[in-house]
Formats: C-alpha cells, sequence, structure tokens
C-alpha cells in the first residue's frame, strides 16, 4: 500500500519535489503511527523520516529530565550516532540551541551555528563531528516538554527552510504523542510491578508467619510437657514441630529454585531410593493424620537417568499439596512409576482428595497461583514444572472435584553426555 501510494505521489510531477518527498514520509509515518505498536520503534521510524525528508545529514530526538533539567538522546542518527549514545552526552537546558528550544519551547533554524552565540560545540568535540547548521522543533504535549527532535547539517550545503521546519512540526507533534504513549505504558507496566511485588511479599510472609506460628506453639508445648515430664504430649508435638520444620525448610529452597535457572545434574540411580528418602519425610505428617502412602515402582527395574535432588523436591512439593487435600483417616496418596514404551520414566502422584476447580486448573503452575490464600506461596507447583521442565520433561495433570488429583511426570531417558554409572 505505502509503495503504491509512493508511485502515486511521484507521478504528481506539477508538485516540488520537496513537497512530494514531505507527503511521502508524512504519509509513512500515519501509516507506521496506526500499526506499529513497538513505541520505541516507532520514535526511530519517526526522526528517520524527519532526516530523509529534511535532506539532513543527521537526526537526533532529545528527551526532557524535568529533575535535572537536561536533555538526553533518546535516538541518534548519522555519521557518530553510536558515538553520542556510546558517551551518553546530555546537554544542560541553558546550554546549545536544543537547550534553547526546549526553554522557550519555539523552534529554531541556525543556518551557521559557528556565528550564533546559543551553539554549544561540546558535542562536536566529544565526536570530532562538525555541525554547520540546526533545524530543531520542541516536542509538546499538552502544554508540557517532552523533549527537542533536530535536523543537523542540510546536505549539499544547503540552508534549511521555513518549510523544512513546518514539516518537522508535523512529525513533532505525533513523536511527542509516541513518546508521551511510550512513558505512559513503562509506568502502568512498573506500578503492576510495584503491586505485583506487594502483593507477593506479603502473601510470602503471611504464610512464613503462619508455619513460624506452628514451630513456636510446638516448642512451648515440648518444653512446658519437658518440664512436667508429660513424654505422651512430647511424643504428640513433636511430629508437628518436624512437620513445620518441614515447611520452612520446603519454602526456602522453592525460593532459592524459583530465582534463577538451574541445569539438573543428571546420573543414573534407583528409583526406589528417591522414593524411600520421600517416604521417610512424610511418615509421621502421613501417619498422624492416618493418610495412606502407597508406592509402586515395580515396573522401573533398571537405573533411570535424572537429577535425585530435584525429583526429591518435585515429589515432596506433590506429596505436601496431596498431603493437604486428602481427608483425615481415609487419604489416599500414591506414586507409581513405569517406562513408557519408547522408554521415558513416567512418575504418577495422586490422591482421593477434593480434587482442583476446572476454572483453576490452568493457573495452577503460574508462579504465586494459589487456592489457599496465605496458607500457601503458590511457589510449589511453579518450581515443580521448571525442575521438570529442566530434565526436559513435562508435567500434566488431571483432576475431578470431590474424587481426586494425578499429576503426571515424563522425563526423557536419553542423555547425550557422557553417562555416569551413579547412583544415591
Amino acid at each position: 500500500m505505502e509503495n503504491k501510494f509512493d508511485s502515486e505521489i511521484t507521478k504528481l510531477d506539477w508538485l516540488d519535489e520537496n513537497v512530494r518527498n514531505y507527503i511521502q514520509s508524512i504519509y509513512r509515518v500515519q501509516h507506521f503511527y496506526s500499526n506499529l505498536t513497538d513505541i520505541e520503534q516507532l520514535i526511530v521510524i519517526i526522526t528517520e523520516e524527519c532526516k530523509k525528508a529534511c535532506n539532513a545529514e543527521a537526526g537526533s530526538l532529545l528527551l526532557y529530565d524535568e529533575k535535572k533539567k537536561e536533555l538526553s538522546f533518546q535516538v541518534t542518527l548519522g555519521p557518530v550516532g553510536s558515538e553520542i549514545v556510546k558517551k551518553e552526552i546530555r546537554i544542560p537546558i541553558n546550554c546549545g540551541i536544543a537547550g534553547e528550544v526546549a526553554r522557550t519551547k519555539k523552534p529554531l533554524i541556525v543556518n551557521d551555528v559557528r556565528n550564533d552565540s546559543r551553539f554549544f560545540p561540546g558535542v562536536d568535540m566529544a565526536t570530532q563531528f562538525s555541525t554547520r547548521n540546526i533545524l530543531a522543533v520542541p516536542l509538546i504535549d499538552r502544554q508540557r516538554l517532552i523533549g527537542v527532535i533536530e535536523m543537523v547539517n542540510k546536505i549539499g550545503n544547503e540552508p534549511f527552510s521555513h518549510e523544512d521546519l513546518r514539516f518537522l512540526e508535523i512529525l513533532a507533534s505525533w513523536a511527542a504523542s509516541a513518546v508521551v504513549n511510550s512513558q505512559l505504558i513503562q509506568e502502568k507496566l512498573q506500578a503492576e510491578r510495584f503491586a505485583a511485588i506487594g502483593y507477593t511479599l506479603t502473601a510470602l510472609a503471611h504464610h512464613l508467619k503462619n508455619i513460624l506460628t506452628g514451630m513456636l506453639t510446638s516448642t512451648e508445648l515440648i518444653e512446658k510437657s519437658l518440664n512436667q515430664k508429660n513424654y505422651e504430649v512430647v511424643h504428640k508435638a513433636w511430629p508437628v514441630l518436624k512437620r513445620t520444620s518441614l515447611y520452612v525448610f520446603e519454602f526456602v529452597k522453592d525460593l532459592l529454585l524459583f530465582s534463577k535457572p538451574r541445569t539438573p545434574q543428571k546420573i543414573y540411580c534407583h528409583l526406589e531410593d528417591i522414593t524411600n528418602k520421600v517416604s521417610e519425610f512424610f511418615s509421621d505428617l502421613f501417619s498422624n493424620r492416618q493418610i495412606q502412602l502407597i508406592i509402586d515402582i515395580s515396573q522401573v527395574k533398571d537405573n533411570v537417568l535424572l537429577d535425585p535432588n530435584g525429583i526429591i523436591h518435585c515429589l515432596t512439593n506433590l506429596l505436601l499439596n496431596s498431603g493437604e487435600a486428602v481427608p483425615e483417616k481415609k487419604g489416599i496418596v500414591k506414586i507409581e512409576g513405569e517406562l513408557s514404551p519408547n522408554k521415558d520414566l513416567i512418575i504418577t502422584v495422586s490422591d482421593n482428595g477434593k480434587g482442583i476447580l476446572p476454572e483453576d486448573i490452568e493457573h495452577i503452575f503460574e508462579p504465586f497461583f494459589t487456592t489457599k490464600g496465605y496458607r500457601g506461596t503458590g511457589l510449589g507447583l511453579s518450581v515443580t514444572k521448571k525442575i521438570v521442565e529442566e530434565h526436559g520433561g513435562k508435567i500434566n495433570v488431571v483432576s475431578e472435584k470431590d474424587k481426586g488429583t494425578k499429576f503426571i511426570i515424563t522425563l526423557p531417558q536419553s542423555n547425550t553426555e557422557t553417562n555416569r554409572k551413579e547412583t544415591i
């Protein structure tokens, strides 16, 4: 569509060539302004079109920093553009032709900068560039100064004209609008980030407070019972303290694992050794609530390739969730293992708990999503998914309300590295 329009304009040979260039540039900018979602790219395109239509050697778009009262280069086009960016050159608002334009909010044409006292030679000195003439227009949005767009050195030793200035003023209004939109988007994103961080920290703090409250209550009860030599109460309170300690340990591990990428330390090991360790973690917790833990990995007879610590953490997270979901005295949690036809390891963790609501299923692996209020962090399943995917595997979930939930972990067993015949 742009090419067709350019072609039609070219046919209007009665128009002055400069006018045709202006019209073509305005049309192209309007097209990009209507269709581009990348505002940073749009600002660059506007500056490029201004440079092209004004037949300038260089062009820049500078943004105004109201706190520091200075202009900084946002877009720099021309022979020394990269040098200006690299040296982070800034122009005080009381200095130079760009500063004058910013201060007065009025455009300027200076066709002989060497004889103009307002010219600031600092940029030329820093970049070894030689400025002859400048056309500069302020970027204004709702009477507020946004910055300055300037064209430098009309090609062919020609002076900048008032037609160049009028054209630049038209595109400057679009540039100002684009910059403001970009700033508004950034402010909105930052506000959303701060809100998310605040919510997350509050949720994490409440969760940790709940765990520590349980630990404190257990230690006080144990201390009091020991003083009274009431060992029966000590025996009952000890599993609670052990369980809350496990919660704190897993909570901290989740935060560490979530915060950075990790390469699994895969070795060949016995799946039974992994399930035995997980079973030991939960023996007291499940026995006190009379929850039955069933482990069936009889179909996995050979060593399997995985990161033992990572998979232990995955299973721990899944069993913590299952233990909270199943009813006391009637709860059943299963860990099953098998090999798929293509020899992938499949580990299934299932329970007969209350299930997951259909509207929550698609969100359960999202960071900080939880249905437990302040009793959960929303990190456990997210970290579990992250570890599984770092193995090159996948995790799926099947759930039915009031009937239970099943998590299926699939771990590929191929390894391009030298296989290490180790066991844990």
